[in-house]
């Protein structure tokens, strides 16, 4: 990446800090973070997903995003300063990204033409094959989750209706012994784990084999509640055994030293989730890109353990083309930020609706998709 680059990138993060001590609604400042969703379509059917075949399947329409659909949305006026500004772009969406027949098009244009953009992919590792490794580990910084779920074959094929538990594995340690032969830090490896009365038991054990793999950290996640059939794997079922294994989870992580987070959803209130250890963005390969200019000291935004700043960090867009500034927003359709089909970037950066979650998530009376937020619990 060019000085020039890397510079651009780091005073728009430092104008971005400073806008959000200083509460500003209409932001100079490009987002940091860009999610641009790429397909729904995926080659498993795991338990704990949506529907992926059947007449309740309609409903979700499933579908990739073209490499002209998306090079013509790049042409409408910002997008090109926004992600030569933004610091990671997530090429994903709710499926596997590999099943998009334009997917490497689409990868291969982000990376050449907005050089030190970080990149982000989360994928079930059934197609990131020795190829997609050997390219990614090109790329200066990049960030490849793979979403595993299980630590036995048996539990991986109840859970993700395949029998690639080995496929999987292997792809995982391809791409980490060619971490080790160039000795790079690129990329950071995340496993996630969609944790599940199926799989809670094998928590600690895939922690060890997280370890083995050579991961940089593991993420656990809810079950999302869609149907009766995901509602019946949620740990809301068991809560005591939930905490008790994510708790042996927690102390192996601690002894192994692998970093362990754990994320919930508005869905649940239970509490069998143990608190995060201390994590921040920066402990990843994005932190080699934190702000270098020592005669900008900028003072924390984070007042209270409620504060939340997604809506001056984060730029998230739903495969339909409608705009969030986070995962939990897209639950509640009404809270739209608006289209990136219908307008341009910077109406929708510096629209109404970003403005107005910007100067009210972080008072008494946060936007209601914001009350419902586990951050916002102590408010209560």
């Amino acid at each position: 990446m060019s000085n020039l680059c890397r510079l651009i990138r780091e005073k728009n993060r430092a104008l971005n800090r400073w806008e959000q001590y200083y509460g500003k609604d209409e932001l100079k400042s490009f987002p940091l973070h860009i999610q641009f969703p790429t397909g729904t379509t995926c080659n498993l059917k795991c338990l704990f997903c949506t529907e992926r075949d059947g007449i309740k399947a309609k409903r979700y329409d499933y579908k990739n995003l073209s490499f002209e659909q998306f090079s013509a949305i790049l042409k409408y006026d910002g997008w090109r300063h926004a992600l030569s500004c933004a610091y990671k772009i997530e090429l994903y969406g709710w499926g596997e990204p590999l099943c998009n027949p334009d997917y490497e098009k689409i990868f291969n244009y982000v990376a050449a033409n907005f050089p030190g953009i970080g990149i982000i992919i989360s994928t079930n590792g059934t197609m990131f094959n020795q190829k997609w490794s050997e390219k990614i580990i090109s790329i200066e910084m990049s960030e490849v989750n793979f979403s595993v779920n299980s630590a036995s074959k048996k539990t991986y094929h109840r859970l993700m209706g395949s029998d690639l538990f080995e496929r999987v594995t292997s792809n995982i340690r391809y791409l980490t012994d060619l971490r080790n032969k160039y000795n790079t830090k690129n990329p950071y490896i995340t496993l996630s784990y969609v944790a599940t009365l199926e799989n809670i038991k094998e928590l600690p054990e895939f922690v060890d084999l997280s370890v083995d793999y050579g991961a940089d950290c593991i993420i656990v996640q809810d079950t999302m509640i869609f149907n009766e059939k995901t509602e019946k794997l949620s740990l809301t079922n068991d809560p005591v055994l939930a905490y008790k294994m994510c708790e042996r989870a927690v102390k192996k992580a601690k002894e192994q030293k692998i970093m362990i987070t754990f994320i919930s959803f508005e869905t649940h209130k239970g509490n069998y989730f143990p608190p995060n250890p201390e994590y921040n963005d920066d402990q990843n390969i994005f932190g080699a890109q934190d702000i270098h200019c020592e005669h900008e000291k900028i003072p924390r935004a984070f007042f209270t353990d409620t504060d939340c700043f997604d809506p001056w960090e984060r730029f998230m867009i739903r495969a339909d083309g409608e705009v969030f500034p986070c995962c939990q927003s897209q639950t509640f359709p009404e809270f739209t930020l608006g289209s990136i089909y219908e307008q341009n970037f910077l109406n929708i950066w510096n629209g109404d609706a970003y403005r107005y979650f910007r100067k009210m998530i972080n008072t008494s009376t946060p936007p209601q998709v914001c009350a419902v937020c586990p951050r916002k619990e102590p408010l209560e």
